[in-house]
């Protein structure tokens, strides 16, 4: 079991907080981070080993594909196949923020990222540390809610930390959660966009 470093995040230790959770994500560990709608476990989305911790500390169904930060549009060509027309106009409109968008993925993504499905889910958020954060480490960022899969959580960090306090290697404090809900879920890999999920942002397709 990993020993959790509990790191409160202010105005006077933001520097040494990011480099601190950004060398740990560089070393191939979790940490647990705020983003613009809930809590994220994360870590480096191109590592399978990574991945893998992942999927067993959430408990989460190999098949069920696991979400993905970047800080740019240059980041996620290098993870999907292609940004398609139909989404272009979409990504300009709704990023940053609470919008995932599922693409279909670059065949040379760790299998279980994508949970061979071949899609993945991305997003540029919309929140200063967890942009920082990902620009710091230098990779993109997995973020599957705080929580165990099949139950509720992720908002209030008391609730995140009491749940995973000794299960990962990082937590940042960053106060309670932006958003009680998660992101919305556009799949673009069609030749329409659909709405899989209702989130944190109400998406107009038209």
């Amino acid at each position: 079991m990993p020993s959790t470093r509990l790191l409160k995040v202010s105005s006077s230790n933001y520097a040494s907080v990011l480099a601190e959770a950004s060398r740990a994500v560089r070393e191939r560990k979790v940490v647990i981070y705020p983003t613009d709608t809930i809590y994220g476990i994360g870590g480096d989305a191109a590592k399978a080993d990574v991945v893998e911790k992942i999927y067993s500390l959430k408990e989460r169904d190999r098949g069920k594909p696991l979400l993905v930060l970047m800080n740019s549009v240059g980041m996620v060509n290098n993870f999907v196949e292609e940004i398609p027309p139909v989404a272009k106009r979409l990504v300009e409109k709704y990023w940053p923020g609470a919008v995932t968008f599922v693409f279909k993925a670059n065949k040379n993504l760790p299998r279980g990222l994508t949970g061979e499905t071949g899609t993945i889910g991305i997003r540029i958020p919309h929140h200063l540390f967890c942009v920082d954060l990902i620009a710091a480490a230098g990779v993109p960022m997995i973020s599957t809610s705080a929580n165990l899969s099949g139950t509720a959580g992720g908002e209030k960090i008391k609730d995140v930390i009491e749940e995973f306090n000794g299960k990962v290697d990082v937590i940042v404090d960053g106060g309670d959660a932006a958003s009680s809900l998660p992101s919305t879920v556009v799949d673009v890999t069609g030749n329409q966009p659909r709405i899989v999920r209702a989130g944190a942002v109400k998406v107009e397709l038209a």
